[in-house]
C-alpha cells in the first residue's frame, strides 16, 4: 500500500507509465499551491504573510 507521495504500483516495479502519472501529479499539485500562495499573498500582503509564518512557528515549537 502506497504512503502519502509513493508512487501506488501494481507490480512489483512501477512501470513507465506510472512513474509519468505520479511526477506529473506532483508537479500539477506544487503549481496549484504556488498559485494559491501567490493569490494569497497578493491579498493580505507580504507582511502580513510573514507574520502569519512567524506565528505558526512559535506556536509549533511551543509545544516541543
Amino acid at each position: 500500500m502506497a504512503e502519502t507521495g509513493q508512487i501506488k504500483l501494481y507490480g512489483d516495479h512501477p512501470t513507465m507509465t506510472e512513474s509519468a502519472l505520479a511526477k506529473t501529479r506532483k508537479e500539477v499539485f506544487k503549481e496549484e499551491r504556488v498559485e494559491v500562495e501567490r493569490r494569497r499573498l497578493e491579498e493580505i500582503g507580504p507582511i502580513a504573510q510573514c507574520s502569519e509564518s512567524v506565528e505558526a512557528w512559535t506556536i509549533l515549537f511551543d509545544y516541543v
